[in-house]
């Protein structure tokens, strides 16, 4: 990539906060400013974008070009281990395939039980638990309790290799208070 200088002579990144800052004066920004903006993408979740030479970058690619001098590939995600798209601190990213990202996913905001893959079966009262793996949806049994279902599940995730962030709620990181809304 011919940009990887030009990138790395324009902007600096912090590693511990996860921010990066302009190395000089530009148009609209001064050096020393925080750069990059709020991205919501098409899932709704919220990353940093940063326009550098009229090209945009997603800050968290961004940071693998400072600190491995490379830019991922497309095939290869960049998973925000604690599930916060604005933290881009290096200790909270990792590459890994698509299926490693999702196995590393928060809880859905409509999920009613807590538990991803357990949920209540109305008529009978009682808990279907499942998993989705190896590309394939895996039915884990039904259970007259929710502890029950809950353990199936967990057991599950440790056989398949989920992280054990999985179904977790996003953390909330805001280096400095940089894009409080």
């Amino acid at each position: 990539m011919n940009d990887i200088n030009s990138i790395k002579s324009i902007l600096d990144y912090c590693p511990h906060t996860g921010l990066f800052t302009w190395k000089e004066s530009r148009r609209v920004v001064k050096k020393g400013d925080i750069a990059g903006c709020e991205f919501k993408n098409s899932n709704g979740r919220i990353y940093i974008s940063i326009r550098v030479n009229r090209k945009l970058f997603l800050a968290h690619r961004l940071a693998f070009l400072y600190m491995e001098n490379e830019i991922p590939n497309s095939n290869i995600d960049i998973d925000h281990i604690n599930g916060n798209g604005i933290d881009n601190r290096w200790i909270n990213l990792r590459k890994v395939t698509r299926t490693g990202n999702m196995q590393n996913a928060k809880i859905n905001s409509r999920n009613k039980s807590g538990i991803c893959g357990v949920s209540l079966i109305k008529n009978t009262n009682k808990w279907y638990a499942y998993i989705r793996a190896d590309g394939k949806s895996i039915n884990l049994g039904v259970y007259e309790n929710k502890h029950d279902a809950i353990m199936a599940r967990k057991n599950a995730e440790t056989k398949y290799g989920f992280h054990i962030n999985h179904g977790n709620k996003r953390l909330q990181y805001d280096p400095h208070g940089a894009w409080n809304k």
